[in-house]
């Protein structure tokens, strides 16, 4: 059931992949300005890993994974701002509560129009910072056997259609979702988006993804 629900998340985030990438409250160039220190939560990721012999969770590597992707937020966003690091409460599953958050977020043509999830409100309301990072990466890839298999069924599809239909097979892909929330005005102020066909577990490629996301961040970027 965990993983279905995980799998419609996922597919209606896909729905929603015209929509614009980057979103922002009207003022943030000049509001930027004056950031000096973000929190950067804990990400929640959901990450499949494709064997030969089949589908299977990636729940062994999560930590690993998640651990990663946390490091690349900090290590970027340090270089101007004042970064702390804030860990969610184990006992209290917050996975679905942020990537319930990003669903809205793609919806919606306007950051201000979605608020925090109330949930997600308590889990810091004990820590006096203003600006917080939200993220969630949804990552796919296939593996082995499992490769060579749907490369084979592209071919033998195109064939016996006389090239008229070809699926193009799926090998990997990545996508990582972020946002920035304002405490204080009890508001989203930031959100963007990257999908790349990557591996989501490999640290070189999801760095570039993230550097993307925070292009508007840094302020040396322009907005």
């Amino acid at each position: 059931m965990r993983k279905l629900s995980v799998i419609i998340i996922i597919s209606i985030m896909f729905l929603f992949g015209c929509a614009s990438n980057t979103k922002m409250i009207s003022d943030f160039p000049k509001v930027r300005e004056n950031i000096e220190s973000i929190i950067i939560v804990e990400p929640h990721i959901y990450l499949e890993k494709k064997l030969a012999t089949g589908s299977v969770l990636n729940n062994e590597g999560i930590i690993e994974e998640k651990a990663k992707l946390w490091d690349l937020y900090f290590e970027q966003l340090s270089r101007e701002y004042k970064c702390d690091k804030f860990e969610l409460n184990k006992e209290t599953d917050l996975g679905n509560e942020i990537s319930a958050l990003f669903i809205r977020l793609n919806a919606s043509p306007d950051v201000t129009q979605v608020e925090l999830n109330q949930k997600l409100k308590e889990a810091i309301a004990q820590s006096e910072s203003k600006y917080y990072l939200f993220s969630y990466q949804a990552g796919f890839t296939s593996t082995g056997g499992n490769v060579g298999k749907e490369i084979a069924k592209s071919i033998f599809v195109a064939v016996i259609t006389f090239g008229m239909f070809y699926t193009v097979p799926l090998v990997s892909t990545s996508d990582l979702y972020m946002a920035i929330y304002d405490k204080g005005n009890d508001q989203i102020i930031y959100y963007d988006k990257n999908h790349s066909d990557i591996n989501p577990t490999k640290k070189n490629l999801v760095e570039k993804q993230v550097e993307k996301v925070l292009k508007n961040i840094l302020k040396d970027r322009d907005v």
